[in-house]
């Protein structure tokens, strides 16, 4: 049978396309996300000094184990975070949108990590660097930089998500970080951790002083439970913040 000029066309550009895609390579993806995210300027994130962010949290270490709709049964947190770069960040974590009732507190410094909980003695951990608030471009960057391997795998599924995304790996000494991408913006949709089993899913992004930002943040297991959400309500950049914020109680 033969297939007319039109049609013959359209199949034309269709395996233009799906070559384009496929003949990509994961590190050119990655420089794609980052100056997507960046206005083309990646180097813009490093020029940041401050930061002060609010968001509405929900989370139940019980939904990670379970199939309750926590979603629609656990009150929500308030949180506000300060960062002033490099080591010190502090999170607050509130139960009314008011700001009265009195908050938990976690230090995040240089030399540890500290958890201030209502009715609980002080508790003082090592540093781990992983449970920070960091930038997902500088994220990326830093695993990018310790990166043995960068291997793209073509498009992929996820959880949450009505398409199919262009997924990453990067492969360091100590773990692989599996990075989803939306194939037509080139913007990050989702990380996953196989360590872990989980997702975390990004949506809404939206421009802050200049900054794309994710301002939905999902945690979501690998069968597609969603344990945590965040939402951020805003984010400010390069902001004074009182120094006195990281000094923890003794």
């Amino acid at each position: 049978m033969k297939m007319s000029l039109n049609g013959r066309i359209i199949v034309f550009f269709f395996l233009l396309v799906c070559y384009s895609s496929y003949s990509q390579t994961g590190e050119e993806i990655l420089n794609k996300y980052l100056n997507t995210v960046s206005n083309g300027d990646p180097s813009k994130w490093s020029r940041v000094k401050s930061l002060y962010a609010t968001s509405i949290s929900y989370f139940d270490v019980a939904a990670f184990k379970s199939k309750i709709d926590f979603l629609n049964s656990n009150p929500p947190s308030y949180k506000k975070l300060y960062w002033v770069l490099p080591d010190q960040q502090k999170e607050e974590l509130w139960g009314d949108s008011s700001y009265t009732e009195s908050p938990s507190h976690f230090y995040f410094l240089k030399d540890k990590h500290v958890i201030i909980l209502k009715g609980m003695p002080v508790m003082v951990r090592p540093v781990n660097k992983s449970v920070w608030f960091e930038f997902y471009p500088v994220r990326i960057q830093q695993y990018i930089k310790a990166a043995r391997k960068i291997s793209f795998n073509g498009l992929k599924n996820i959880p949450e998500k009505t398409f199919e995304c262009f997924e990453v790996v990067i492969t360091t000494r100590d773990e692989s970080y599996h990075l989803y991408l939306n194939p037509e913006t080139y913007l990050l949709e989702a990380l996953y951790f196989p360590e872990a089993n989980i997702y975390w899913l990004l949506f809404e992004y939206k421009e802050f002083d200049g900054y794309l930002m994710p301002t939905q943040i999902l945690g979501a297991r690998r069968d597609g439970m969603v344990y945590s959400q965040q939402f951020y309500k805003s984010i400010l950049f390069n902001v004074p913040i009182d120094a006195n914020k990281f000094d923890p109680p003794k």
